[in-house]
C-alpha cells in the first residue's frame, strides 16, 4: 500500500470521527423514545430506502428485529421494504419506481406505526411519495438523510440531517446510528419486568375511562378529554395486581372528519403519558376510525380490534376480560369468548335497558372501572358471572 492510499483511508476514517462526534444526540434519543413508545402500543416498524439506504435498512430492520429480542419481552414488528425484490420490481414495472414502498405500506401501515426513511441526498422520489402516504395514514414518519436533508427533511415528524456531503460518509453514520439505537432500545427492554402470561385486561375508552362529550359528542381533542373519577386509581390497582390493559375504541370521528389521526395519536400519548405518571402503563392502544357504514372489520361489535392485539401481543383472548360500556362492546366479547364486564358509566346504564331475551349479556356488571378492577383482582380469570 502506497502512502497516499494510506493517508487517504485515514483522512476518511478521521472525517467519519469528526461528522460523527459532531452529531446532536437530542435526536438520536429521540427517535429511541419513538420507537419504544411504537413497541409498547404495539406498532410496527416499516424502514425503506434505495442503494445503500436499502442495505442499511434491511441491516437496521435486523438489528431491531432480533438484537433487541429478549426473553419473554414482547418483540418489534418490524419490516424492511426493501427486502422482497421480486415484489418490488413486479410494483415498479406495473405502476412505475415511485410506487414500489408505497404500494408495500398501503393495506398495512395504521396509527400509531413507525415509517423510518433512508435517504442520503432527501430527494428520492419513491421515498418522499412512501412518507407522505405514511403520514395520510396516520403513521409517524423518521428521516435518516444527509447534505442538507434535501425535501425530506421538512415532510417527517421526526428528521435525523448527517450534515456532511460524502454520500459514503452518510451512510456509514445512519448505520451507526442504527446501532446506537438497537443498542439503547435492547437495554432498556432488558430492564422492563417479564410481562405476565394470559393476563390481559381490555378496556374501552370513552365512558370506561373518560368522560363522554357533551350531547354525545366525540372527544376529538386533549382539551376535551377528562379521566373518570377514580380511573388512574384503578388502572395503578391493575397494573400492581400483575395484568396487561390494552385499549380498545372505536373512534368514527375520524372518518367523519371531525378529527384526525394525528389529532387522536395525541390524545392517546398524552392519555398514556398522564397514566404512567400515576404508576400505571398501557401496553397497546387499538383504535377503528371507520364510520359504522364503512364495512370494516375492525369497528366493534366486530372482532378486528382485539384481533390485531392478539396478533401482536401473543394475547389468549379466552382468557381475556373485556370491560365496556356498550352493547357493542358486549357484541365483540361474544365472537371472541371472552369474560365480559359492564359497567354502568358512559352509555352504561342505556345498555343495561337494552339488554333482554335473545341479546347478550355481561358477565358482570359494575357501577364503574374501579368497582370492575376490584372484581378482577378478586376473582381472575375464573369466567366466572355474578355481581361483584
Amino acid at each position: 500500500m502506497t502512502q497516499k492510499q494510506k493517508d487517504g483511508i485515514d483522512t476518511y476514517l478521521r472525517e467519519v470521527a469528526i461528522v460523527l462526534n459532531d452529531l446532536p444526540r437530542e435526536p438520536i434519543q429521540r427517535l429511541v423514545d419513538i420507537l419504544a413508545q411504537a413497541r409498547t402500543m404495539g406498532g410496527q416498524v416499516f424502514l425503506l430506502g434505495n442503494g445503500g439506504s436499502a442495505a442499511n435498512s434491511s441491516h437496521i430492520a435486523c438489528d431491531l428485529g432480533k438484537g433487541t429480542v429478549r426473553p419473554d419481552k414482547r418483540r418489534f414488528q418490524v419490516n424492511a421494504l426493501t427486502d422482497n425484490v421480486p415484489l418490488m420490481t413486479a410494483w415498479a414495472n406495473d405502476t412505475s419506481y415511485e410506487m414500489v414502498f408505497v404500494e408495500q405500506l398501503s393495506g398495512r401501515v395504521r396509527p400509531g406505526d413507525v415509517v423510518i426513511a433512508l435517504s442520503g441526498s432527501g430527494n428520492s422520489p419513491n421515498v418522499l411519495k412512501a412518507v407522505e402516504y405514511a403520514a395520510a395514514m396516520g403513521a409517524t414518519t423518521v428521516a435518516l438523510t444527509g447534505f442538507d436533508g434535501g425535501r425530506l427533511a421538512g415532510r417527517v415528524d421526526h428528521p435525523i440531517i448527517v450534515s456532511d456531503n460524502c454520500m459514503e460518509r452518510i451512510e456509514d453514520i445512519h448505520l451507526v446510528l442504527g446501532h446506537a439505537v438497537a443498542v439503547a432500545l435492547r437495554d432498556i427492554i432488558a430492564r422492563e419486568p417479564v410481562p405476565p402470561r394470559d393476563r390481559v385486561v381490555f378496556l374501552d375508552r370513552d365512558g370506561v375511562i373518560n368522560r363522554l362529550a357533551p350531547d354525545n359528542g366525540y372527544v376529538t381533542s386533549w382539551d376535551m378529554f377528562e379521566f373518570l373519577p377514580g380511573v388512574l386509581e384503578a388502572l395503578v390497582e391493575l397494573k400492581n395486581g400483575g395484568y396487561r390493559i390494552v385499549i380498545v375504541t372505536n373512534q368514527s370521528c375520524i372518518g367523519r372528519g371531525l378529527a384526525t389521526h394525528e389529532d387522536i395519536n395525541l390524545i392517546h400519548r398524552i392519555m398514556g403519558e398522564k397514566i404512567e405518571e400515576a404508576g400505571g402503563a398501557v401496553d397497546g392502544i387499538y383504535y377503528c376510525p371507520h364510520k359504522p357504514d364503512s364495512g370494516c372489520s375492525c369497528r366493534k361489535p366486530k372482532p378486528g380490534l382485539f384481533l390485531a392485539a392478539q396478533g401482536d401481543l401473543g394475547i389468549d383472548l379466552v382468557q381475556s376480560i373485556v370491560v365496556g360500556d356498550s352493547l357493542s362492546d358486549l357484541q365483540a366479547v361474544d365472537k371472541i369468548h371472552a369474560t365480559s364486564i359492564l359497567v354502568e358509566t358512559g352509555h352504561g346504564m342505556t345498555t343495561r335497558e337494552q339488554l333482554g331475551p335473545g341479546t347478550v349479556r355481561p358477565d358482570v356488571t359494575v357501577r364503574n372501572l374501579g368497582d370492575a378492577v376490584r372484581w378482577i383482582l378478586k376473582n381472575g380469570f375464573n369466567n366466572a358471572a355474578g355481581e361483584p
